[in-house]
């Protein structure tokens, strides 16, 4: 095989690696679904977030709403969805096998408001009281019944309503309810309006340590004194909250490159600091709720790679994997390269050499040439010169070779045209000396 047609090999394989990548690694689908929560929540308007951001890239995310985190599992289960933000502690990490986490997105705190006049200290205090627990499907209900019941509260010594947060807010200031428990972000309406409000109270988790020990995927945060309305002072003395995270949810058979869009989109929308969280913080491979999928431990060491931070995401998809596949390629490349340079140079050398040793041969028998060898030999000669100037190409390292070998034709001639004068002359003495 020549040099040439090695090349030729080199770049139909890289040509054709650029349209197996899509097939060994396929383009995301241009359609898909998530579920989120209440159109009042920050689930849902998270989820408008990522939209609006996938949307960008040319592709089309559906958000739709639910009544929280447990119909989006099952949602998910079931295969309505392609992905849902899922609350910590509705999973067990421990057990899920079907299911992965791209990575927690916030804090997510439990509040429990109460009527101030309780003067509530402790969840069991709680007993015979009306309580809001959540509605079905959502994801303050679970939480909720296990913090009652690991206090001694139950159905059969308290009043449970099971409804949206919204509902049992207003349901708390009309006096309808003596506490209610919600799982949902600080700038959610309810928790704005049942903050300032007079007559209720934000419950202090003083005991957040011993629930921590008791469920992993609790964590203990502070609410700052005025973090919720500095000019009223909301609220007036620091709290200590039990929090849980949001996380993104898929399944573990998801599209690679989706995963990696989403957690890319995640990243450009929980990046920043909030009530809770410091800038940086999230999205997070701590926290989860799920086993944290391939795609997005990759991204949490290694960051976005330059081809994401710089082109489209369906530019950069392709991109990143030709790298991943080429990278492999070119450690085999290089020595064998090195191996195929002496070679090449030794393919060059031949075909000059090739020339040389017609016109050594030629030269070392002119002075035995009849002029029948020599008018055969100088045909012989033009047809190597009219192939030297017309066929030959050589790279200019080795055009000095050449133009030597050129010389030496020419050379070859002058001693041919030299041995046919003599032969001529040595005729003619012939001839005359048979006259005389």
């Amino acid at each position: 095989m020549n040099t040439r047609n090695i090349i030729i090999g080199v770049i139909a394989a890289i040509i054709s690696l650029a349209f197996l990548v899509p097939l060994i690694n396929p383009l995301p689908p241009g359609t898909f679904t998530i579920s989120t929560g209440s159109q009042a929540g920050s689930y849902y308007g998270f989820g408008l977030e990522y939209q609006e951001i996938i949307d960008e890239e040319g592709l089309s995310l559906e958000v739709l709403h639910s009544a929280g985190s447990v119909e989006n599992v099952e949602r998910l289960r079931s295969g309505e969805v392609d992905i849902a933000i899922v609350q910590g502690g509705i999973l067990d990490i421990k057990e899920e096998e079907e299911l992965s986490s791209l990575g927690s997105l916030y804090y997510e705190p439990v509040w429990l408001f109460f009527r101030k006049d309780l003067e509530l200290t402790q969840i069991n205090e709680l007993e015979d009281m009306r309580i809001g627990v959540g509605a079905d499907g959502s994801g303050t209900q679970p939480v909720a019944l296990k913090l009652l019941e690991v206090n001694g509260i139950d159905d059969t010594n308290a009043t449970f309503v099971k409804d949206d947060i919204g509902t049992m807010a207003d349901m708390l200031v009309d006096n309808e309810l003596d506490a209610v428990f919600m799982v949902v972000s600080p700038a959610s309406e309810a928790v704005q309006t049942l903050a300032k409000d007079m007559d209720v109270e934000i419950f202090d988790f003083v005991r957040a340590d011993a629930y921590r020990s008791r469920f992993t995927y609790f964590n203990s945060i502070q609410l700052a004194e005025g973090a919720l309305d500095l000019i009223n002072n909301v609220p007036s003395r620091s709290k200590t909250l039990l929090a849980v995270t949001a996380n993104l949810v898929v399944h573990n058979d998801i599209n690679p490159n989706l995963a990696r869009l989403l957690i890319f989109t995640a990243d450009r929308v929980h990046n920043g600091p909030g009530v809770f969280e410091a800038a940086g913080e999230f999205p997070s491979g701590a926290y989860i709720t799920a086993p944290l999928h391939d795609e997005s431990r990759r991204y949490f060491k290694e960051g976005a790679s330059f081809f994401e931070n710089n082109f489209p995401f369906m530019i950069a998809a392709i991109f990143d994997r030709l790298v991943v596949i080429l990278l492999p390629l070119l450690t085999l490349v290089y020595p064998i390269g090195k191996s195929l340079f002496p070679l090449y140079r030794i393919s060059m050398n031949r075909r000059i050499t090739r020339w040389y040793n017609i016109i050594s041969e030629i030269d070392r028998a002119v002075p035995v040439m009849t002029i029948e060898d020599i008018e055969r030999e100088l045909k012989r000669i033009n047809e190597i010169e009219l192939q030297l100037r017309e066929k030959t190409k050589l790279p200019e390292s080795y055009m000095s070779r050449f133009y030597n070998l050129r010389e030496h034709v020419e050379l070859v001639k002058s001693h041919l045209f030299e041995r046919r004068e003599e032969l001529v002359e040595k005729e003619n003495s012939r001839t005359v000396r048979a006259h005389t």
